[in-house]
C-alpha cells in the first residue's frame, strides 16, 4: 500500500504510524469509530495543524471496570478553541507524543465511581453506556448519540441521558478535514454520485478518494500541484490530467 501515501513528513522525516494511519483515513473521507473500556470521546484529528483530518468516535463502554479521566481544566491547562457548546475539558491539546487533537466532546465520570446498590447504578457512575450511529447514504450525514447506562430512551433528555456534547451530526466530507487551501476548478458531471481519484501528478501519490455527493464538486488540497481526477468506475472512467491548483485562503488551521 506504499502509493497511497508518502512515507516522510514535510521535514524529511519518517512519519509516524499514527500520522501513516490518520493521513489514509482522510484520503477516503473515513470515520474512525472506536472503542474499548476508555472515555467516551469525540474527536478530530491533526496532521499537520489542528482539525486538518477526520473524526473518531469511542464509544461509551458496555462495562468500564478501569475508569479514566480526561481532566486537563483541573491541570490548568490553556483553553485553546473551546467548541460553542463549553463544556469543560474540550478544545485544542497536544498529547505527549505532540500529536494535535481536537476534543470535541468527552464523557468524564465523577469522583465517586463505586456504586453497591445496584450493579446498574454502578455502571451508570463509571460512565458505561452505548454509542449509536446512524449513517444517511443519501445526504451523506453521521448521526451521533452516546447513551449514558441508565438513559431512558422513551422520553430522554438531553442533559440527563446522553453525554455532554452529544448528540452530534457530521457531514461525511468533515472527515477530509479542515484548512485544505489548495483548490482544483469545480466540476461538473452527467452521473451523479461518481467515485472520485485525485492523484498528485508530481509525486504519484493518491490524495482523495471518495463518492462524491451530488453532480458537482470542487476539490480542495492540501499542497499545491498538479493533479489527475478520475472519474467513475470499473469500465466506465474519464480522466482529467495537467489540472494546477489554485490558491484559496486557508484561515483554519494553525
Amino acid at each position: 500500500m506504499e502509493y497511497l501515501f508518502a512515507d516522510l513528513d514535510s521535514g524529511g522525516w519518517p512519519k509516524s504510524a499514527r500520522d501513516r494511519v490518520v493521513g489514509l483515513m482522510r484520503k477516503g473521507a473515513v470515520f474512525h469509530i472506536n472503542g474499548d473500556q476508555h472515555l467516551p470521546s469525540m474527536v478530530q484529528y491533526g496532521l499537520h495543524g489542528y482539525r486538518d483530518a477526520g473524526w473518531s468516535f469511542c464509544t461509551p463502554a458496555i462495562c468500564s471496570i478501569y475508569v479514566r479521566w480526561f481532566l486537563p481544566d483541573e491541570l490548568n491547562a490553556p483553553v485553546l478553541d473551546r467548541p460553542e457548546h463549553g463544556h469543560s475539558n474540550t478544545g485544542r491539546y497536544e498529547d505527549s507524543f505532540g500529536n494535535r487533537n481536537y476534543v470535541y466532546a468527552i464523557g468524564n465520570p465523577g469522583k465517586v465511581v463505586q456504586d453497591n446498590t445496584s450493579r446498574y447504578s454502578n455502571a451508570q457512575i463509571r460512565v458505561a453506556g452505548f454509542g449509536m450511529i446512524t449513517f444517511d447514504q443519501v445526504e451523506r450525514t453521521i448521526d451521533i448519540d452516546s447513551w449514558r447506562f441508565l438513559a431512558d430512551v422513551e422520553s430522554p433528555h438531553p442533559l440527563r441521558d446522553q453525554f455532554p456534547g452529544w448528540p452530534l451530526t457530521l457531514s461525511q466530507f468533515d472527515n477530509l478535514g479542515m484548512g485544505a487551501g489548495h483548490f482544483l476548478p469545480e466540476m461538473t458531471v452527467n452521473e451523479p454520485d461518481q467515485v472520485i481519484q485525485i492523484w498528485n501528478e508530481n509525486t504519484g501519490e493518491l490524495e482523495q478518494v471518495f463518492r462524491m455527493k451530488g453532480n458537482k464538486f470542487q476539490p480542495a488540497l492540501y499542497e499545491a500541484g498538479t493533479y489527475k481526477v478520475i472519474i467513475g468506475e470499473g469500465n466506465n472512467k474519464k480522466e482529467i490530467t495537467g489540472l494546477n491548483t489554485i490558491q484559496g485562503i486557508n484561515s483554519e488551521v494553525d
